[in-house]
């Protein structure tokens, strides 16, 4: 029988570390090949596995033949199914790159792998500019090398920052010429076919070079920064001015300006001041009765650039609208701004508290929409940077955004919301504090690091979730061909309505696949391209939202809820990160909005929990498993193979945090598939519980102190215990 590796981890591994391998096929294998690649040698990379695409002709055309090292290795193997198997690298192995072969299949564990990359300009970096790298094992111990291609010739690239073992960044020489190019990394082990699949890029012009730099001021059309003179008019005026120009500079000023109107942004302009501590434009709190609010005080279609102004107000509604999902916006800036606002203040609202309510529930609308999102943004190369925000409620809200860079701001609710960033694709979200605010995010390549998450008020069971999404079709399928499926029932979504989704293999043949969505027309789906191992008539396949290739890096949570991978996730590292006084980190996957959503290849690596003592919306306590202590926990509800290849390595828990992991219900093998080794647990009631009928679980070399009990094991569950 053919075998075939999806996966082989997303984070370093080092000698004497468990290895879990998935795919399919590996029932009759009796052993495996294992050697570490020497480090000699300059540029070549191998065919690297994809549970979730197939290799292009390209990469197939341009890839290496693998290699052995000199010394071979035939580890035991352990917990083997047909779809998975565990070994341990031995201890004398040495640490770098290391060649696995099984049946059929060679593949290089440690190798690195880009997920994504984003330039100074999005999706473009421009010449003298920088470009970002998003993945596993780029720099293991800081050290990465970098180049691009063209055609057949490798040009090195400076490796100007290293962040972590998950993004570096490279220099782009000024004097290469603009055009398409692939980018590959190695993390300078495993010599000359240990470099990372080639990932495209586009060198090119930035676009706001291309813009017109007339400079339009506000003050020459009528404009008074004395703070108490009305400015709509030249405001109006000077908006005019830059739209029939077809772009241009908008200066306004240092001053305070009184504005009582909004206003549309004309492509291609940039607003500019003089910087926030000397240019403030602001709203006063008379200008909109109750329900009135605007969407927002800025809408533009495309193409803009906010920066170096203080914008204030009470009363007032959202702050940018960009965009739509129809037709989304591109190149939108906005940096070095402040954003004070507070719909909920002013002289109305002082002392009339049914007033006070009513503001309040206007700010709050219905559901997770409100009419004080200060960013409204649908568009490719979105920009936030160096930006301090204190707003009424929820900074973000839905939209579909592509190349996204959030970088250096501080985000603070006045009314606390749950506030959803929105599907991202490719995005760096970095160095930002979220104060007062659940913050949500979906979508795929998303780099989340250093940013802090604290003070989570009203909703605190919750301080970040990968909520939404839903599929709602949860069944078998008929194979018409490679790429088309019937549905055995009419769905209860619109034609299209499931474009871009993904089709997972839940259980069954095939399972732990997905591929994307091309169309949905009544009971037939497309897909983009086959799955490498086809499903047959009695796997069961889930339509659900992607979330995908998320890395979060050295986060904290403080003084709020849950850290949680909500739903689908596929292929996602935790590492390095902290909580206190919060709830921990937890992935769960089980049905929700009537969606199989699954937890598949998530690394829980190096967190650190403390403070664990925590309490949340509290109710019946009877019905309330998560106060009390703070974990690190995975979970599958009620469906097989749902929570699939999951790893919590070197985790350290003390003052009553703990570990779980949960198969739930009654099917067998709801969670399967996890390894659990080198943690350390101090001072909990329980250092570990793994319960229901959970399979092929490993554990191995934790540390437990000073705990009521150290582990609590399901006499249903198969565990391996080393």
């Amino acid at each position: 029988m053919k075998t075939v590796i999806y996966y082989h981890g997303n984070t370093w591994h080092k000698p004497g570390d468990f290895i879990q391998i998935c795919g399919s096929g590996f029932s009759d294998i009796d052993n495996i090949r294992l050697s570490r690649l020497d480090d000699k040698g300059e540029y070549g990379f191998i065919l690297d596995s994809q549970y979730n695409r197939l290799s292009t002709s390209w990469e197939k055309e341009n890839a290496s033949l693998p290699k052995e090292g000199d010394n071979i290795y035939s580890p035991e193997i352990l917990q083997k199914t047909e779809n998975s198997f565990k070994f341990r690298l031995p201890f004398d192995i040495g640490e770098g790159v290391y060649s696995l072969i099984a049946g059929d299949s060679s593949v290089y564990i440690n190798v690195p792998r880009i997920e994504e990359v984003l330039g100074d300009e999005g999706g473009i970096a421009t010449q003298g500019g920088w470009l970002r790298i998003i993945g596993s094992n780029l720099a293991p111990y800081g050290n990465s090398k970098a180049a691009l291609m063209c055609g057949e010739n490798y040009i090195p690239l400076e490796v100007s920052k290293v962040y972590d073992n998950y993004s570096v960044e490279v220099l782009i020489p000024k004097d290469i010429a603009v055009g398409s190019y692939k980018i590959t990394v190695s993390n300078t082990f495993g010599g000359a076919t240990a470099w990372s699949m080639p990932f495209d890029v586009t060198i090119g012009i930035a676009p706001r070079a291309l813009w017109p730099q007339e400079v339009f001021n506000v003050v020459d059309y009528g404009a008074v920064g004395t703070h108490r003179t009305l400015c709509d008019d030249a405001f109006d005026k000077a908006f005019e001015a830059v739209k029939n120009n077809g772009g241009g500079i908008l200066y306004i000023p240092k001053g305070s300006y009184y504005l009582t109107k909004t206003f549309e942004i004309p492509p291609k302009t940039v607003i500019r001041g003089d910087g926030y501590t000397k240019t403030l434009i602001f709203w006063t709190s008379i200008q909109w009765p109750l329900d009135t609010l605007p969407e927002a005080m800025f809408t533009a279609e495309t193409e803009f650039d906010f920066n170096n102004i203080t914008i204030g107000g009470t009363r007032i509604g959202g702050i940018f609208k960009a965009g739509t999902p129809e037709k989304p916006a591109k190149d939108v800036y906005i940096r070095n701004t402040r954003i004070f606002t507070n719909a909920v203040a002013g002289q109305k609202v002082a002392g009339d508290m049914e007033y006070e309510k009513r503001c309040r529930m206007e700010v709050r609308g219905s559901g997770h929409d409100t009419k004080c999102n200060i960013f409204v943004i649908n568009g490719d190369n979105v920009q936030i940077t160096d930006c301090e925000c204190r707003v009424s409620a929820a900074p973000f809200y839905f939209g579909k955004k592509s190349h996204v860079q959030i970088k250096n701001n501080t985000f603070r609710a006045n009314v606390r919301h749950w506030t959803p960033m929105g599907y991202c694709r490719s995005a760096i979200i970095e160095d930002n504090t979220f104060d007062c605010m659940t913050l949500g995010i979906s979508g795929e390549g998303i780099y989340f690091s250093r940013n802090k998450i604290q003070h989570v008020i009203d909703n605190n069971r919750e301080s970040f979730t990968t909520d939404m999404g839903r599929g709602e079709y949860n069944d078998r399928v008929k194979v018409i061909d490679d790429t088309t499926f019937e549905l055995l029932f009419d769905p209860p979504f619109a034609d299209s309505a499931r474009v871009g989704y993904g089709m997972f293999i839940i259980t069954g043949k095939g399972f732990g696949q997905f591929r994307r969505i091309l169309s949905n027309k009544g009971r037939i789906i497309k897909i983009e391209e086959p799955f490498e191992i086809q499903l047959d008539e009695n796997s069961i396949i889930s339509l659900a939202e992607i979330r995908d290739r998320f890395f979060f890096v050295a986060d904290s949570v403080y003084d709020g809820g849950h850290f949680q991978l909500f739903g689908t996730q596929t292929n996602t590292v935790l590492d390095s990160c902290s909580s206190a006084q919060a709830g921990g980190f937890f992935g769960w996957a089980k049905n929700i909005y009537n969606t199989y959503m699954p937890n598949w290849y998530v690394s829980f690596v190096n967190n650190r929990l403390s403070d664990g003592l925590y309490l949340h919306m509290l109710g019946d306590l009877n019905h309330d498993n998560t106060s009390g202590q703070s974990f690190v926990r995975t979970m599958g509800g009620d469906i097989e193979d749902i929570d699939f290849g999951i790893l919590m390595q070197g985790n350290s828990l003390d003052e009553f945090c703990y570990m779980r992991a949960d198969s739930l219900g009654n099917k067998v093998g709801c969670l399967r598939d996890v390894i659990i080794q080198g943690n350390s647990v101090d001072s909990a009631y329980t250092g570990l519980v793994i319960s229901g009928k959970a399979r092929c679980v490993l554990t191995a070399d934790n540390k437990f102190e000073n705990c009521g009990t150290n582990m609590d094991v399901s006499p249903d569950a198969d565990v391996l215990m080393m």
